[in-house]
């Protein structure tokens, strides 16, 4: 004895097999989208500090020959509180070293100028 599968289930496993293929099209470069994506996310984490050092870096640069202001410490300090808080994984914290280091040469070259 033969057993058929109910005709709503036969029409649903049709259409299934009808709706695999888009959605496939969809996903698989949105797959290969998230990666980049992600590295994206954190870089942009870290980037954003630097264009605020680099900003106190050209302060303290068009300020040469003057001693450097208070607000020049409070920028540095600002960015040195918000650079030690920021979250990234431990594949990135190279990265976040080397933002350290870059905002402790710059606190140096402040002080010196003080």
């Amino acid at each position: 004895m033969q057993r058929y599968l109910p005709f709503w289930l036969a029409n649903f496993v049709e259409r299934t097999f009808v709706m695999i293929v888009p959605i496939a099209t969809i996903l698989i470069p949105l797959f290969r989208i998230l990666p980049w994506l992600y590295d994206w996310r954190i870089r942009r984490r870290i980037l954003y500090w630097y264009a605020k050092l680099k900003e106190v870096e050209q302060k303290l640069a068009t300020a040469a020959g003057q001693p450097a202001g208070e607000d020049l410490v409070a920028a540095i300090g600002r960015i040195e509180e918000a650079v030690s808080t920021i979250p990234v994984p431990l594949h990135y914290s190279d990265k976040l070293f080397e933002l350290r280091g870059a905002v402790d040469l710059v606190r140096q070259r402040i002080v010196a100028r003080a």
